[in-house]
């Protein structure tokens, strides 16, 4: 896991029953320009597994990446006349920036669903440009088999004129959509009351596809479902509409002398600097303060940029408590095979109160 020791998650046929008949319908077979999906994630992740059962109840033709490779996902589509795929942002944004990417003719595409991991805004507004498709955010874990949101193609439209509009929609490329009809999705505080829209707590959802447990782990499982309410363990808060905004994890959360901080907040404000090409924020022990607010930082080729520069960046963004203090820049970030940052390892390498 990426805060934790993998855990074994208990699914029913029934929950995977309701995702896959509330996710897709069935195709007929011989229709002249069949759906085709390309698999681009392992079938031992959740969305691999799901888009593998709902793709063969459909009566889709499915096509499997043995490993993932842009050019190869760029070949696949285009030999193949791929309708649909899932893919992770990390994957998405090297399928973009392939050399090959504006010789592949990628017009048989449909829809590219993206998730499994967050989505740097940087990316999907790229995308939303470039993919001559429709495109769709889909958040959820293992523990509610598969998705609990989406963000449709509808969302990803951008009206070109600027206005209200135009910045609503922008906006809502940061959320991961509204609750999925059969799943029940609300922010609960500490004290397990439901919060109210722009607050936020802990995502936490109900319904048939919720796990019955964690194998052999009753702890863990008493801790994870509370009177029927799985608690997701992410943080985030739902605007009016029920479009949620994922901000960080729980366990991740940083508490700076009293005060709540959700690393992705501060994340997703680096990611916006120019010069920044990655981000991942940890929290620190600080004798002062209990822990300080750390930033890990990957720069663009050729560009640069002080950790004064990004202590301001941030401060213009959010609250000046919420800056870094301390800052290491490196090449890349540990990652696991569906881009998910390991902030375990981070946490081993960088987990002292010091710069560099």
């Amino acid at each position: 896991g990426t805060t934790a020791l993998p855990k074994g998650v208990v699914l029913t046929f029934l929950g995977l029953s309701v995702y896959v008949t509330n996710t897709v319908e069935p195709v007929d077979p011989t229709a002249e320009n069949p759906d085709v999906l390309l698999v681009s994630v392992p079938f031992y992740h959740v969305a691999g597994a799901t888009t593998m059962l709902s793709t063969v109840w459909s009566g889709r033709k499915m096509v499997v990446l043995p490993q993932f490779e842009p050019g190869a996902w760029l070949v696949a589509v285009q030999e193949h006349g791929v309708t649909h795929s899932f893919i992770v942002p990390t994957m998405l944004k090297r399928v973009m920036e392939h050399e090959d990417f504006d010789k592949t003719d990628l017009s048989s595409l449909k829809l590219v669903a993206y998730g499994a991991a967050p989505m740097p805004y940087e990316v999907v507004t790229k995308a939303v440009e470039v993919m001559p498709c429709g495109l769709m955010n889909a958040y959820g874990q293992t523990e509610s088999t598969s998705s609990l949101t989406f963000l449709g193609p509808d969302d990803h439209q951008i009206p070109a004129e600027e206005g209200e509009a135009r910045e609503l929609a922008l906006k809502r490329l940061r959320s991961v959509g509204r609750a999925m009809d059969d799943i029940v999705v609300m922010i609960m505080d500490p004290e397990g009351e439901i919060l109210p829209p722009g607050q936020e707590g802990e995502i936490v959802a109900q319904g048939a596809r919720v796990m019955t447990g964690y194998l052999n782990r009753d702890e863990d499982t008493s801790e994870a479902i509370k009177e029927g309410w799985l608690h997701t363990g992410d943080v985030g808060w739902m605007d009016d509409d029920g479009y949620l905004y994922i901000t960080g994890r729980t366990k991740d959360l940083i508490i700076r002398g009293g005060e709540n901080i959700a690393p992705g907040e501060i994340e997703s404000v680096l990611q916006q600097h120019d010069a920044v090409e990655d981000a991942a924020v940890i929290g620190v022990p600080d004798v002062e303060w209990g822990e300080e607010v750390k930033a890990i930082v990957v720069l663009k080729p050729g560009q640069q940029a002080s950790e004064e520069d990004l202590t301001q960046f941030v401060k213009s963004h959010l609250a000046s408590y919420k800056a870094p203090k301390f800052y290491a820049f490196v090449e890349d970030l540990p990652r696991n095979y569906v881009g998910k940052v390991l902030k375990t390892d981070l946490r081993k390498q960088f987990g002292e109160a010091k710069s560099g």
